[in-house]
Parts: structure tokens; sequence; C-alpha cells
């Protein structure tokens, strides 16, 4: 989980380091880091989502894999990434 302030606090630093290389203008630069900050707070939930989804997703197989295993970590990559690819969000 990221909270609320860093969320905000990364939203900042984005947009500073965006108006200090010229890459974008602005009038409102308040407007703009909290815009800056819904976006990663849907980002957030939604990794959180998935996260949620891809745990309950092993913790259902019919043999326990235990958490941090080579193999749960394997099950969890492979999940998370076919979970992300549902998702709205792409990279």
């Amino acid at each position: 989980m990221l909270s609320s302030d860093r969320q905000s606090h990364w939203g900042l630093l984005i947009v500073e380091g965006l108006l200090n290389k010229g890459l974008i203008q602005c009038r409102d630069k308040n407007k703009l880091v909290r815009a800056t900050r819904r976006a990663i707070s849907l980002f957030v939930q939604e990794h959180e989502r998935i996260e949620q989804k891809v745990r309950q997703k092993i913790a259902s197989l019919k043999r326990k894999v235990p958490e941090n295993s080579s193999e749960w970590e394997v099950l969890y990559s492979r999940y998370y990434e076919e979970e992300l690819s549902r998702s709205h969000f792409t990279f």
C-alpha cells in the first residue's frame, strides 16, 4: 500500500520533473499535481485488486503452495501477468 502522502509526494515530483525539463507547460501546477496523484491512486488500487485476485487464485489450488517458495513466485508472476493483461492498465 502506498500512503496518500506518498502518492501526493510522487505526483509533485513527477510534475516538477516534467516542468523542469520543459516537457510540459501548465497554468495551474496544483491542478496538475492533483490529477497526477489521482492517476497514481488508481494505479495503486488496480494493483491491489489484481494482487488480491492472484493470491486468491493461488490459495484455491488443490495442492497448497507455500507462500514465497519458488513455485509460488512463478505462479504469482504468471497469474499477475494474466490479470494485468485483462486490466485496463497496460505497460
